[in-house]
């Protein structure tokens, strides 16, 4: 299914709220486009955009990667902020996030409470909850990282290492310190959007990718008790340069098409195949 955007040009990144909305960075056009389950797309206020990349949500804050611009933005303020918040007012309802030093940031994504960014141009991943520096999350070897995903307790951070041709995954309680793994996917060229299937699996989580290099989403599906995976091709006809990739809450997958300039959803039924 094609959804009903218009006028988009290069889109980059994706993101839905719980009530179905749709948000894509329209990288191409500087700005930030907000689609309803009903009705037609409008414009986020946000000011003197450059080359948006990323753009995440929590319940009421959208976060977007600025990319050219080295920032991160968001419109209204966080619920979990301190009183004496480490960001420059842009106006009365946008606000510079408190990352120092980014270049070209890309995907981001809100962990609850922790606002997680892909340093993209300086091979790292951040992420910060209400101090004044954020944290380094503990990946090796990064190269031109792109999306990243969640598990819902934050305890596993999935990341497209773009440079790389591969995507890793950082298991964060895992004591004495992090585990990080390579996933098992063949073929990976360019990857860039990653999300998680959020319905339950016994066996362990199903991770999608954009496999953009190769015009294709892939599925893998992962056995955490026997240590496998099983890759497969989803069924997207006609994509090119496929960037970012989002689930719903009930396991719908919405894929930006940059190269066809649109954003597709793919039936959770169709998705879980």
């Amino acid at each position: 299914m094609v959804l009903p955007f218009t006028g988009l040009s290069n889109p980059s990144g994706v993101a839905v709220n719980g009530n179905g909305y749709v948000f894509v960075t329209d990288t191409g056009n500087n700005r930030v486009v907000e689609l309803p389950t009903s009705g037609s797309q409008t414009v986020l206020g946000f000011s003197s955009l450059n080359a948006p990349s990323g753009v995440a949500l929590d319940q009421t804050v959208v976060f977007v990667g600025d990319a050219t611009t080295t920032r991160e933005l968001w419109a209204n303020t966080p619920s979990y902020t301190k009183t004496s918040p480490p960001w420059q007012t842009v106006t009365s309802t946008e606000f510079v996030g408190p990352f120092s030093g980014l270049q070209t940031p890309r995907g981001l994504i809100d962990g609850g409470n922790w606002v997680y960014v892909v340093d993209s141009g300086n091979n790292r991943v951040l992420k910060w909850h209400g101090g004044n520096t954020p944290d380094v999350v503990p990946f090796t070897g990064l190269n031109s990282p792109d999306g990243i995903a969640l598990t819902q307790n934050n305890s596993d951070v999935w990341v497209a290492d773009t440079g790389n041709n591969r995507v890793l995954r950082l298991q964060t309680f895992n004591q004495p310190a992090p585990v990080q793994t390579v996933l098992p996917f063949t073929g990976l060229t360019s990857p860039h959007g990653v999300a998680l299937d959020p319905n339950p699996h016994p066996d362990g989580p199903v991770l999608f990718v954009a496999d953009t290099g190769n015009n294709r989403v892939l599925k893998l599906t992962i056995n955490d008790t026997t240590h496998t995976a099983t890759q497969s091709i989803l069924p997207f006809a006609g994509l090119n340069k496929p960037t970012g990739v989002t689930t719903d809450g009930t396991g719908n997958l919405y894929v930006v098409d940059n190269g066809n300039n649109r954003v597709l959803k793919l039936d959770k039924a169709f998705a879980a195949q």
